[in-house]
């Protein structure tokens, strides 16, 4: 009864969420895990992990890196956090709706954008392509949802909008807006620099 088939579709993948979970447990730090989708969200499912974890030094950017080693690239969760325990029901199993709520929570601060037309403009081309209301200087691409399609989007309209030469691998070295925004100028810089200067 209440039962669940943990097959699911998302961007057009069946995945099977225990094989998620299991790569996940395959971490010898990790204690439990637990994976579920997010169909709230407007730019479609998103797949999202929890993890509970033996050493503080793990991260969950730690966690992702080891699930991409492992696992295809349309079964890497958009979102993964680690947590110092599961949320349990009464019967003991871990309460995904308690995590999804917490998951579809909003930030609080979220460090926006100052007044700077260029910090803006990046921002909203985050915003847009990702689908969400706003998007903070904190904010992690991947963590927002971002996948290998908004990575082309962002990249593509960031380049041509803002005249930079913005490279794919900047989202993956820098995936935080604050830290992609300063690859960005710095790219701009670049390409703006007379021949033969420095």
């Amino acid at each position: 009864m209440g039962r669940r088939d943990d097959q699911v579709k998302v961007r057009g993948y069946r995945i099977e969420l225990g094989d998620i979970s299991a790569a996940l447990r395959g971490h010898p730090e990790v204690v439990d895990a637990c994976v579920a989708t997010d169909t709230g969200n407007s730019v479609g499912s998103r797949l999202l992990a929890w993890a509970t974890v033996r050493s503080d030094r793990l991260s969950a950017n730690d966690l992702r890196a080891f699930l991409a080693g492992r696992l295809p690239e349309h079964m890497v969760p958009n979102e993964l956090r680690v947590l110092d325990r599961m949320p349990l029901t009464p019967n003991g199993k871990v309460d995904r709706r308690v995590l999804l709520e917490r998951a579809r929570a909003v930030p609080v601060d979220p460090a926006a954008p100052r007044d700077d037309s260029f910090e803006a403009a990046v921002a909203r081309i985050w915003a847009e392509e990702l689908g969400v209301a706003e998007v903070g200087l904190a904010d992690d691409f991947f963590l927002l949802g971002g996948h290998s399609l908004t990575i082309a989007k962002v990249i593509s309209r960031t380049r041509r909008e803002l005249d930079t030469d913005i490279r794919v691998r900047a989202l993956f070295e820098a995936p935080r807006l604050a830290d992609f925004i300063e690859r960005a100028r710095a790219a701009t810089a670049t390409r703006t620099r007379p021949a033969g200067d420095g």
